[in-house]
């Protein structure tokens, strides 16, 4: 089955900083674009109906998969761009896009991530080239996973080709946000754990915590990126102790 017709999903919680140059972005080869808002409290909703081709639906969380594939399920195309309220396509992944769309979609289609910090690319420390998979038949591929990232699982059958171009990510502002951010995936995954009986001690997290700022600094090259570099694997290896911490909290 072949297809020409994109509806993009996109999940929102107050994100009026980016959001418009997000729908921007996606509105340039989507037909349709669904925007599930949690219940934001800033201008995501405003500046969503800014835009004539955006569906903005207010709904409860239900988790990152299931809010995704309600989304999907809503849309009225069968193929789905699932793109993050702060990232955005380049021009390259757009034509690309544009070109599978001419010749028929079949399958899912993934993309190369590059991911900033502040206005830097951080190419180096593992975040670049973040393959993620982010178009895709509705029908044979869906979105699992609630608790920390949420994976998009496609039938065996399912033939996934590589875009060229890149899904521009524009993950952390400031320092500040980034130990937020680790903070908040560091209790996200304790509460996996803890969901799934998983055991854990302070010898493991510490070893694990290590293990990950070598691996981030050294291995991955971070150290090229000088103290931003130092920053993102010292914060990573802190997730690892963070997420036994918070483990230990939510166990008591």
């Amino acid at each position: 089955m072949t297809s020409h017709n994109i509806s993009a999903v996109i999940i929102t919680l107050n994100e009026e900083a980016t959001i418009a140059r997000c729908l921007a972005s996606v509105a340039k080869i989507c037909n349709e674009i669904i925007v599930l808002d949690s219940h934001s409290t800033d201008d995501t909703v405003r500046i969503c109906n800014d835009f004539d081709s955006v569906t903005c639906i207010t709904t409860d969380w239900l988790g990152y998969s299931k809010t995704k594939n309600k989304g999907a399920q809503l849309a009225k195309h069968t193929f789905i761009l699932s793109i993050d309220a702060d990232e955005k396509l380049d021009e390259q992944a757009i034509e690309s896009v544009r070109n599978a769309t001419s010749k028929g979609l079949e399958g899912a289609y993934s993309f190369n991530r590059k991911n900033f910090f502040g206005k830097k690319w951080i190419k180096y420390a593992g975040w670049y080239p973040d393959v993620k998979t982010r178009l895709y038949d509705k029908t044979t591929c869906e979105w699992s996973g609630d608790f920390v990232h949420e994976t998009l699982q496609t039938k065996d059958d399912t033939a996934t080709q590589h875009l060229s171009g890149n899904i521009e990510h524009f993950t952390v502002s400031n320092k500040k946000q980034h130990i937020e951010t680790v903070h908040k995936y560091a209790r996200l995954a304790a509460e996996r754990d803890l969901f799934h009986g998983k055991s854990n001690n302070s010898v493991k997290a510490a070893l694990s915590a290590c293990a990950h700022f070598i691996k981030i600094y050294l291995i991955k090259w971070g150290f090229l990126h000088g103290g931003i570099g130092l920053g993102i694997a010292f914060n990573s290896a802190m997730s690892k102790w963070l997420r036994y911490t918070y483990w230990q909290k939510l166990k008591a």
